[in-house]
């Protein structure tokens, strides 16, 4: 949402921002960047959208899913109607699968066309998710669960007057489901900060990312069993730093070479020590942000092909691709030994994201969209 904001107050919008103020995404009203201040009004609503076991039962004798249905609170829909009633506005954005839960609203209260915006594709993520080992009641849970948001997903893509998604991968889904003449474009995440091209690139090799988010787990859990046994294998003195604000979680700790570090504030700050990304992701949709920013940050990264997705990346001038457990471990030894190669691919990576990942980039892309519905 934040790379939005910046991008639409780039090109001279006035935004009103009605957000949900949850307990893994908490932000206040002062801390709206004093640069947006002026164009952007931040409606920040509590909430607590946390699934809970009476909710998800209770949920089974609906029709919608419960992915989507946690996240209808009433005191936001209240001041949804009252901004709607009270202000006029050109275009209506629905920031993500959670927010068009409120589609029925905004259709009865709002004339003008409304932006879905997909940050992914949410229940192919499910899909992925639910072919991974689990109990039967699970599934069988999540499944139905899914089929849901599936269909959920499918008919605001039928309503939409726009849709923006964050990949042009994502939009190759919608260009069939989108209402006809609908509008579709790609509209990626950004970088606000561009500390410079890097000069040095350490050898140092780590991962960060939320330890729970299950692609993130099931990533590392296959770079631990399968990867890092060769590259100990390969080079013993190597070892890999785990970053995150939450715990490691145990079968991480038993590992030999592995350190875990609690990761604060931004990424520049906690990823100084280090400067090979391993990005070992084989499910989910949407941008990689945690890419771009090893991108923006000047850090060389082992990816497989989906850990960069959106990206629009090329192997051996990028980042190094590798999908198999011998490709990975053959990359990080190799970068680890290689500073001249590590330097050359951080640098063209950082000269990529700032030709194509810029919020003046993006910013002019969404006037000449907006164009169609602003009145001047």
């Amino acid at each position: 949402m934040a790379s939005l904001l910046r991008c639409l107050s780039l090109g001279g919008n006035h935004i009103h921002c009605l957000a949900l103020n949850t307990q893994k995404h908490n932000v206040q009203k002062g801390e709206v960047p004093p640069s947006l201040a002026a164009t952007i009004t931040l409606h920040a609503i509590d909430a607590n959208t946390t699934p809970t076991l009476g909710g998800a039962l209770i949920n089974l004798f609906s029709k919608e899913s419960y992915m989507t249905s946690r996240f209808y609170v009433q005191r936001y829909a209240d001041v949804l109607q009252n901004l709607l009633r009270k202000k006029s506005f050109d275009v209506i954005i629905m920031d993500g699968f959670t927010q068009a839960i409120y589609w029925p609203i905004l259709h009865a209260l709002f004339s003008g066309p409304i932006v879905y915006r997909a940050h992914n594709i949410e229940h192919l993520v499910w899909e992925r998710a639910i072919q991974q080992p689990m109990g039967l009641f699970r599934r069988w849970y999540l499944t139905i669960q899914n089929q849901r948001l599936r269909r959920f997903e499918e008919e605001i893509s039928q309503q939409a007057h726009a849709i923006w998604t964050i990949t042009e991968t994502d939009a190759a889904w919608f260009i069939h489901r989108k209402k006809p003449h609908s509008s579709l474009i790609s509209v990626p995440c950004t970088a606000s900060h561009w500390p410079g091209p890097p000069t040095a690139v350490s050898s140092g090799i780590f991962h960060l990312g939320a330890l729970d988010w299950w692609p993130n787990t099931e990533g590392l859990r296959w770079f631990f069993e399968s990867v890092w046994p060769l590259v100990q294998t390969m080079n013993p003195t190597l070892s890999v730093q785990i970053l995150s604000r939450s715990s490691p979680l145990e079968w991480i700790k038993r590992r030999d070479g592995v350190l875990f570090v609690s990761a604060e504030g931004g990424y520049e700050e906690a990823t100084t020590p280090w400067g090979i990304s391993i990005i070992p992701l084989h499910s989910g949709s949407g941008m990689r942000i945690k890419a771009l920013e090893a991108m923006v940050y000047g850090k060389v990264m082992v990816s497989t092909a989906l850990g960069v997705e959106g990206l629009g990346l090329t192997t051996g001038v990028h980042y190094l691709e590798a999908n198999s457990r011998e490709d990975f471990a053959n990359a990080l030894c190799t970068l680890s030994a290689d500073a001249p190669l590590r330097l050359s691919l951080a640098q063209n990576a950082y000269r990529h994201a700032q030709l194509h990942f810029s919020d003046e980039t993006i910013s002019l892309r969404l006037q000449q969209e907006l164009k169609q519905w602003v009145h001047e």
